[in-house]
């Protein structure tokens, strides 16, 4: 039989992957080592933050993160390509 994983130590140990979760409202609850690898904020300076952060400033405007959390709500998750910022300004 195999052992149980351990979703916390498997998500604390995927680095190529920015794995984290938000509120109804948006806001970031959690945050694994990979996100803060590929978008640069730490957990500590994330948490409680708007989402729409990671959004270039006229994706913010065209209310692409208020869609984002719409169709997450309908469909019961969201997936997207496009520019994204990270804490220092750099798109990705």
């Amino acid at each position: 039989m195999p052992e149980r994983v351990d979703l916390d130590l498997l998500l604390r140990n995927l680095v190529d992957y920015a794995i984290f979760m938000l509120d109804p409202g948006g806001r970031v609850l959690s945050w694994n080592p990979g996100a803060e690898r590929i978008k640069g904020y730490s957990a500590e300076r994330i948490a409680g933050r708007h989402f729409s952060v990671f959004y270039p400033p006229e994706d913010a405007a065209a209310g692409r993160p208020g869609q984002a959390l719409a169709a997450a709500a309908a469909e019961g998750r969201f997936e997207d390509e496009g520019w994204r910022v990270r804490e220092d300004g750099t798109r990705f």
